[in-house]
């Protein structure tokens, strides 16, 4: 181990791939991270030429699948959703 997480970490623990959160702090810096996930995971996709039903697919099997997997255990605040409406709604 080489860091304690607690309360005052700005970095929370990651524990099997989830986040496991103490305080607001942390919770908006998981709410970033995911949206820089998704931001890197569109880039490659958005000059592929793709019709509306193959950015949708990608969309929904390559892309948004990881955040999926993380909402799990988050609890995200409504302007995070307002924001990936808006990433999802740019590259659809």
């Amino acid at each position: 181990i080489t860091e304690i997480y607690d309360r005052t970490s700005i970095i929370p623990l990651s524990y099997l791939g989830y986040f496991i959160i103490h305080s607001p702090d942390q919770a908006k810096y998981v709410e970033n991270k995911l949206l820089t996930i998704i931001d890197q995971g569109f880039a490659p996709h958005f000059d592929r030429g793709l019709s509306y039903r193959g950015r949708a697919t990608v969309a929904n099997t390559l892309v948004l699948s990881k955040l999926w997997y993380y909402l799990r255990l988050l609890n995200p605040s409504e302007s995070f959703f307002r924001k990936l409406d808006g990433k999802i709604g740019n590259f659809i």
